[in-house]
């Protein structure tokens, strides 16, 4: 089965029957959309660099994982740019891979319990709303 060996080969029972589902075995532990990316060019990040990202991630790494992640990022932003390179002239932009359509149900207003009731068993209220705990500091009651 070309380069990847199938490990099963079931029908899907939430789909169409013209859907089915393979499970591969992983070849390696590096995943195989990165191991089409060129091992040329490496992309180095400094720990500070690693450190900024994970604090904007609001990750606490210690070092070791600082070390660890280090080069995971630097694959990663390897493919980005790889697949930046590809010529994307006439293809139309998509939100997903699959051509599917949402099917919402109608919205319309049907009756719901009123605001005392929903209120009733709150441990913390006032007349019309849910009293809780800030979450986000103290600029949240500003």
């Amino acid at each position: 089965m070309s380069r990847f060996q199938a490990d099963k080969i079931r029908a899907c029972e939430f789909a169409p029957s013209a859907f089915v589902a393979v499970l591969f075995e992983k070849p390696s532990k590096q995943s195989l959309l990165m191991s089409v990316a060129p091992k040329t060019d490496r992309i180095d990040l400094s720990d500070q660099e690693v450190r900024k990202l994970a604090y904007l991630a609001r990750l606490d790494l210690t070092q070791q994982e600082v070390d660890e992640v280090r080069p995971q990022l630097g694959q990663i932003l390897q493919f980005i740019k790889t697949l930046s390179e590809l010529d994307t002239e006439g293809v139309e932009p998509m939100t997903t891979a699959l051509d599917v359509d949402n099917r919402w149900r109608a919205d319309r207003c049907e009756p719901s319990v009123s605001c005392k009731e929903a209120l009733s068993n709150a441990p913390s209220r006032d007349e019309e709303c849910f009293l809780v705990p800030a979450v986000l500091g103290s600029a949240a009651g500003k």
